[in-house]
């Protein structure tokens, strides 16, 4: 059984912290990369950070479901407990319905041994009457009566009316089931493809032809990252929507682009390796160019310049029509990677919107300042909502005539079996 104690930091411990630092900072951070940092300065043993990520995960999946079912037992709506209470009884109702690996006597004393760490006995006793009531109650084979959307699927009710009165009720059911599901991770081979696949196939991947033969499944991160091929850089974590985006652009050897957006790099380094080109890699956050930097290293990419700066500010970096590409996988909502990032769901509201469509037309409005004439322009987001795609592209070409969209295409969280996202290619006429 797990203590924490002051030369012991367990994983419970650390999900709680996650958890509860993130909604102290309204969801603005990701999961993972809090959890990374935290993992790093305890640092915390691989199985216990594979712990930790599936309780925080989980507990983000099924905020809402978790507080309904902790309403049944807590004399205190869910809503008035102190937060940290609060996510202590979430966690532990996460692992009594979702966990089966772990005893129940090993889940109430761990709450339990939280909350006196913390010095807060009358918390501990809180905590141990209500689990041992869900315990006598046989709360893992309660059947949950039929509730709201909201709660069943854990989003937020007005995200769930919008996707409703964009797409439909059942499409907007999909929507919410495959955000709850557990994502696979994809990693696309850079080179030496024969080498790569018989070192990595099957031990920490496969292969599938669903998203292109360069394109594996990865199984096992562990026997993934001590690879030769990994630490060599033949391979690179992404997305399939990221790299089927990257593939749009119309390349060939010599051209000069500008990844506007750039961190973490990705669409930069894959558009490198597909054609001879120079690349200028814009990103305003000197701490994700660093990122950058070290992914260059690793993936011995020399054809690809980090450079900080604001992507609104391209044409007084490098002057006026000096690409024949810009790639803008702007800022967004991040809607089309809940999946991915449940923590995106309770981070979003409505307001949202209206400022990040104002910077994403600055962004644009950039682009085609630094466009060569017969240039083009390649804009993408990871979201679907019409205020982020289609109003934001057609009202750039409304005010820019000399702007033609070649293609565009929305994708919707599930369609293709991949996140949801939109881009569209345009060509500035000369």
């Amino acid at each position: 059984m797990e203590h924490q104690t002051k030369n012991t930091i367990s994983a419970r411990y650390i999900a709680w912290k996650v958890l509860t630092e993130l909604e102290q900072g309204n969801f603005r951070h990701h999961a993972d990369e809090k959890l990374e940092k935290m993992c790093q300065k305890q640092n915390l043993s691989a199985v216990d950070r594979s712990l930790a990520f599936e309780i925080i995960s989980g507990c983000l999946r099924n905020k809402t479901l978790l507080e309904f079912y902790l309403s049944g037992y807590s004399s205190q709506p869910v809503s008035k407990l102190e937060q940290e209470l609060r996510w202590i009884l979430i966690i532990s109702f996460y692992q009594l319905l979702f966990l089966d690996k772990i005893p129940d006597h090993a889940i109430v004393n761990e709450a339990v041994n939280l909350c006196k760490q913390e010095n807060k006995i009358g918390w501990s006793k809180f905590v141990n009457g209500i689990l041992r009531s869900a315990l006598r109650d046989n709360v893992k084979e309660k059947t949950l009566r039929k509730t709201s959307s909201t709660t069943t699927y854990s989003h937020p009710s007005w995200l769930i009316k919008k996707w409703k009165d964009d797409f439909g009720e059942e499409k907007a059911i999909e929507i919410l089931k495959w955000n709850n599901k557990i994502p696979n991770q994809h990693a696309v081979i850079l080179r030496n493809f024969e080498k790569t696949i018989d070192e990595i196939v099957p031990s920490a991947a496969e292969l599938s032809d669903e998203f292109g033969q360069n394109i594996l499944k990865i199984k096992d991160f562990k026997n993934l990252f001590k690879s030769n091929c990994f630490r060599n850089g033949d391979l690179y974590l992404m997305t399939p929507w990221s790299i089927s985006i990257t593939q749009q652009l119309p390349l060939q050897s010599g051209l000069k682009i500008l990844d506007m957006c750039t961190a973490p790099g990705g669409k930069a380094i894959l558009t490198s390796c597909m054609e001879d080109v120079e690349i200028k890699a814009l990103d305003n956050s000197s701490r994700r160019i660093e990122k950058l930097k070290e992914n260059l290293i690793r993936c011995r990419i020399k054809n690809v310049c980090p450079v900080v700066g604001d992507g609104r500010d391209s044409s007084k970096i490098f002057g006026k029509e000096k690409f024949d590409a810009v790639l803008i996988d702007a800022p967004c909502s991040s809607l089309g990677v809940i999946q991915r990032h449940p923590e995106i769901r309770w981070r979003v509201t409505n307001e949202s919107f209206v400022s990040i469509q104002i910077l994403q037309k600055q962004l644009l409005d950039a682009a085609i300042e630094v466009t060569k004439p017969g240039g083009h322009i390649l804009y993408s987001v990871c979201t679907f909502s019409d205020e982020e795609t289609e109003e934001v592209i057609n009202s750039f070409l409304a005010e820019n005539k000399n702007m033609t969209c070649l293609k565009k295409e929305l994708n919707l969280p599930g369609e293709k079996n991949m996140c949801g996202g939109f881009f569209a290619l345009m060509e500035k006429r000369g």
